[in-house]
């Protein structure tokens, strides 16, 4: 316990200094009350800083209304970042933060739907007439990009990256330009990417901690993507193919998998161009690709896989068993068969068969692929709540013991155990899974499994930390839910 209470000290401290000036009815003033909601939320006490900026007059403090809306935009709430953000702008904003409440302002349009709307509002980010001001426009041209690339448009996407890269930008932004564009020439100029990759960064020209949080961070496949580069031509195109799919870019992936020459690699990546076109929304297409790949080799399991699965996408779940139980009577089946199963009676809503399923998978698997499929039959136990402490707890236990050093497969113990009464259990797991690097959930855990055997001041602390150290979460909102309660 007092390991949990040291790791809370620093937020504990901050929550002590509030009491402290509470207490003494200090008067702080808006600015002074500014001062202290900045200093909350540059040391990441988004929660407080929460509480500390909303009293604030902005007549007197329109910042307080600009650093409200950037706040709320880190939390997930896009229509009160809005409308703070355009308060702030009204009331009155020096030109260099009004250009930052417009690059906040066009990243809560986009997380809302208006993709258009964002891009005219970060265009207007060019008529900049001050060296403050004008310090926004190549983070502007970044996030242009990853919008058009959310809605893959990759021309568009490229161009506004190499914008971006002729223009001096704060730390941490040129590095993911240069990444991300190598990641769009790679499909096709793998060598130019490859130099990409190897170029040194520009150092950053200039600090904007205000605009810090709009950087996107998501390069979990730039050690794929540097592999795939340095691999034989026929082995690159396939697993740049992996590549673009896994991350949704499926016009792409399917270019990459076409490309594909003669040879070992070659029925694979027909099967998973055709599964490629299905995916990015050509559904008959795909489909039908799929079935004559089989229907020119009917012993392709992979390939029947694979359309089952769009099978049950679809809904077509006779047709998708049909496929199933000619891959069991080709095959000598496997986990792999058993989870497509599992999935397909699910699509029924036969959770025992499911259940059942998930369990033969774990047993018949390899004991190096045992955690895996346990934290599968786990996940559908916790999402379904079918039989959860009988048979999903111990799945859980299984994956968490074949899986000592992943921090998921401890945050899926420590949740499973929580529901099912074992608050002391559930307490020293969610730790272990925090200290593994875990995040807002097995935080969130954490605190409700404190409140529960009674601490319930160092569960309220273990709650706040866990809203703040994902506040755009859902277990930011399952947190302070139970914070209020």
């Amino acid at each position: 316990m007092w390991a949990i209470i040291t790791k809370l000290r620093p937020l504990l401290l901050v929550l002590l200094l509030g009491l402290v000036a509470d207490v003494a009815h200090v008067p702080l003033g808006p600015r002074g009350a500014l001062h202290y909601a900045d200093a909350l939320w540059m040391q990441g006490h988004y929660y407080a800083a929460l509480q500390s900026y909303q009293p604030i007059d902005v007549r007197a403090a329109p910042q307080a209304a600009l650093h409200l809306g950037i706040l709320r935009l880190q939390r997930g709430e896009y229509y009160p970042a809005e409308r703070a953000l355009r308060t702030a702008m009204q009331v009155g904003l020096d030109p260099s933060d009004y250009h930052l409440a417009l690059l906040y302002l066009g990243q809560a349009l986009a997380a809302t739907g208006r993709s258009e709307l964002a891009q005219d509002t970060w265009a207007l980010i060019e008529d900049c007439r001050t060296p403050l001001a004008c310090r926004y426009r190549g983070p502007s041209h970044i996030l242009r990009a990853e919008e058009a690339l959310r809605h893959t448009d990759m021309h568009t996407a490229e161009a506004e990256y190499r914008r971006a890269l002729d223009l001096p930008l704060p730390p941490g932004w040129a590095a993911l330009a240069q990444v991300r564009l190598a990641l769009l020439t790679a499909a096709y100029d793998p060598s130019g990417a490859a130099d990409l990759l190897h170029r040194p960064v520009p150092p950053p020209s200039f600090d904007l901690p205000w605009a810090a949080p709009l950087l996107p961070s998501s390069v979990v496949w730039l050690e794929q993507l540097e592999i795939a580069l340095a691999s034989a031509p026929a082995v690159r195109t396939q697993r740049l193919g992996q590549i673009y799919l896994s991350m949704g870019f499926y016009a792409l992936a399917e270019g990459q998998f076409t490309q594909v020459p003669p040879g070992p690699l070659e029925r694979g990546a027909r099967i998973y161009a055709a599964y490629s076109r299905w995916l990015g929304g050509d559904r008959a297409v795909g489909q039908a690709q799929l079935e004559a790949l089989i229907a020119a080799a009917p012993d392709d399991a992979q390939a029947r896989m694979l359309l089952a699965m769009a099978y049950l996408a679809n809904q077509e779940d006779q047709a998708a068993r049909a496929q199933l139980d000619t891959v069991a009577q080709m095959t000598a089946g496997g986990p792999d068969l058993l989870v497509a199963w599992a999935n397909w009676h699910i699509a029924q809503h036969a959770y025992p068969e499911a259940s059942s399923m998930y369990q033969l998978a774990v047993a018949q698997a390899h004991t190096n692929q045992r955690g895996r499929y346990a934290m599968m039959g786990a996940q559908f136990h916790l999402r379904t709540t079918y039989e959860l402490c009988s048979t999903g707890l111990p799945l859980a236990e299984t994956a968490a013991a074949a899986l000592p050093e992943n921090s998921a497969a401890l945050t899926l113990l420590a949740a499973h155990q929580y529901y099912c009464g074992e608050m002391d259990k559930a307490l020293l797991t969610a730790q272990q899974a925090l200290d593994r690097g875990a995040g807002a959930e097995a935080g969130y855990y954490l605190g409700m499994a404190l409140r529960a055997v009674g601490q319930e001041a160092v569960g309220r602390w273990a709650l706040i930390q866990a809203a703040d150290s994902e506040p755009a979460s859902i277990w930011r909102e399952r947190a302070e839910r139970a914070l209020v309660r």
